[in-house]
């Protein structure tokens, strides 16, 4: 009998030890499994800010193809309308403009397509920087941009004042006639130049101009213009890698 109360007592022992046992583990398992998931949200949440990030400069992109869209028809109609003005000069005087036209087009085209290229090559670098590096570089980016659209915008003025000149100097009376009216009241325009407009009135008319003497002038202008577009295109590119690096 004596020998049965302590055997008793140590079965209550172990059962005891074996719910305090299961009731840890249990508790455990609880905790780790809250910090798990608690990791994983984190996780979570950061990669959703890192996708939302690169959507961001992926928007950027887009955003500037349709700045630089709106550059080339602006572009485009301000030489069709210089080709217009001058069709009763010669057809090789139309075809030279022509010829810039397409040139200057072809160079525009090259602004979208270095970004959207650049951001593609560059793409898995992106991704894995942080998100505070991720914004910085994006920021970055985007100056980068605003930049360049910002001298594109002078070089689209510029084109139009290489519109004005050509009328100007060698449009017919009526086309310079409307021409300077016109200019009268432009915005933008300095006042030297709005000043100089009378003397464009007494300028020679079409049937004076010597034919190379018009696509010599044509050529001067656009010449440095392409060259322009050219070095903007070049900076684009070094900026861009500057940006990232």
């Amino acid at each position: 009998m004596k020998m049965k109360i302590p055997i008793c007592f140590l079965i209550i022992l172990v059962l005891l030890k074996c719910v305090l046992s299961y009731n840890l583990n249990n508790d455990l398992s609880k905790n780790n499994n809250f910090s798990l998931n608690t990791y994983v949200r984190k996780d979570d949440a950061e990669d959703d800010s890192k996708n939302e990030i690169v959507d961001n400069i992926q928007k950027m992109v887009d955003d500037f193809s349709d700045d630089i869209g709106f550059v080339k028809t602006s572009m485009r109609e301000v030489l069709l309308d210089t080709e217009a003005s001058l069709e009763e000069v010669s057809d090789h005087v139309v075809q030279s403009i022509s010829k810039y036209s397409l040139t200057i087009e072809e160079k525009l085209n090259l602004f979208d397509g270095l970004l959207e290229e650049f951001i593609e090559n560059n793409k898995g670098l992106i991704s894995n920087l942080s998100k505070r590096q991720q914004k910085l570089k994006g920021d970055k980016i985007k100056k980068v941009c605003d930049l360049i659209l910002k001298k594109l915008k002078k070089l689209e003025n510029v084109n139009k004042l290489i519109k004005y000149k050509i009328i100007l100097k060698y449009g017919n009376k009526d086309n310079k006639k409307e021409m300077i009216q016109t200019l009268k009241n432009e915005e933008g325009l300095s006042d030297d130049f709005k000043n100089n407009l009378s003397n464009y009135e007494t300028e020679q008319n079409n049937d004076d101009i010597k034919e190379i003497e018009l696509v010599n002038f044509i050529s001067t202008n656009y010449d440095k213009f392409v060259v322009n577009l050219e070095d903007l295109n070049k900076e684009l590119l070094k900026d861009l890698n500057m940006a990232l690096s």
